[in-house]
């Protein structure tokens, strides 16, 4: 499993593009645009996403998803969770920005 923190601000929409891109999949559109629905309503609850899942009957199920916790309601952390080379090129993704 391999994880980023981002914070919720324009930026992200770009770097959550930019991260679909790379990897190769579609995310969600509904659940991007429900973190910064619930950001702008200040929701304070501890909120999850799931940007994206693969289900495969001959390669391990892989996915990423989003978690806002209740105490930190502006940082998305992002998390790969499956497949290794999946994992491996997301990790890959975020060194290559910072």
């Amino acid at each position: 499993m391999s994880y980023q923190l981002l914070t919720i601000e324009a930026e992200l929409r770009t770097t959550l593009d930019q991260l679909q891109s790379f990897l190769g999949v579609a995310f969600s559109y509904r659940e991007i645009e429900r973190v910064f629905t619930d950001a702008a309503h200040n929701q304070v609850s501890e909120k999850a996403y799931l940007f994206y899942s693969s289900r495969s009957i001959f390669l391990q199920n892989w996915s990423v998803e989003g978690l806002v916790e209740e105490y930190e309601p502006e940082i998305l952390l992002l998390t790969c969770r499956g497949r290794r080379c999946k994992s491996v090129k997301f990790g890959n993704f975020f060194i290559d920005r910072w």
